[in-house]
């Protein structure tokens, strides 16, 4: 019976950092819709507590599939234009050609406002690069790091 008893109750204590998890995510959406000046909408919280669970990029689809039937595409593509256009999350293309998003601004404790990203040719997996150095630009000339994705083998490919 202590058994079963134990088995329950990490059951429950599962649970509770779960629920625990969720909140404290949609909690941090809502302070930054308000903070941003957007309307709070279920939608838009919904958006920014899922990319809030995920340290790395995440492909349109797969954002779209952790969200389920309540959102389709036409709202998640207004939620995602909208939410884009305060600096709150960042879109971009992939190495792939897959259309990737991520929160920007820091919002996610293992993002920095500005780094650049590397994709796999092999296994497409996405990193974030943070601390490149870029030699033989003209001078004058800049890159827009936040759209930049850089192509090549990584360590585990090679």
């Amino acid at each position: 019976m202590e058994n079963v008893w134990g088995v329950v109750s990490n059951i429950f204590f599962n649970l509770h950092n779960k629920i625990t998890g969720v909140l404290k995510g949609m909690s941090l959406a809502i302070n930054l819709l308000k903070e941003k000046g957007l309307k709070v909408t279920e939608q838009r919280a919904s958006v920014l507590q899922k990319l809030s669970q995920h340290s790395h990029p995440q492909l349109l689809n797969e954002l779209q599939e952790a969200l389920g039937q309540g959102m389709n595409r036409i709202t998640l593509y207004r939620v995602l234009n909208d939410l884009e256009s305060v600096s709150l999350i960042k879109i971009f293309f992939g190495a792939d050609g897959q259309k990737y998003i991520e929160l920007k601004q820091g919002q996610s404790s293992n993002h920095k406002l500005s780094h650049l990203h590397f994709q796999c040719s092999e296994c497409q997996h996405l990193y974030c690069v943070e601390n490149v150095e870029v030699f033989g630009l003209p001078e004058g000339f800049s890159i827009k790091s936040d759209k930049t994705v850089l192509a090549g083998m990584c360590n585990n490919c090679q």
